[in-house]
């Protein structure tokens, strides 16, 4: 919830404030609380490091989509899990 007091995904809600839960304080948790508050956030939130985490992000996603093209659909006959003694595994080498 916003401070405003409205949800986050659906703003055209208003909740009541007292229901709104008070934003705990910097001080209040942990090591890890303290680290992701004091360290990683603000890292993550320089406009350097955003635009690193773009570019790579799309470069992933470039990149997964060249290598679509490459897949090959199913798995060949002799890689399939059959029992031995299965009938289409005996059905399938008489196939090929």
């Amino acid at each position: 919830m916003a401070q405003s007091g409205r949800l986050d995904c659906f703003p055209c809600i208003k909740i009541p404030t007292r229901t709104v839960p008070p934003d705990p304080s910097p001080s209040s948790g942990g090591a890890l609380n303290r680290f992701f508050r004091r360290i990683y956030v603000p890292f993550i939130l320089h406009p350097t490091v955003k635009g690193v985490v773009i570019v790579i992000f799309s470069g992933i996603a470039v990149f997964s989509i060249i290598s679509i093209q490459n897949i090959k659909l199913g798995l060949g006959t002799r890689y399939q899990l059959f029992l031995h003694d299965a009938f289409l595994l005996k059905l399938s080498q008489i196939r090929s």
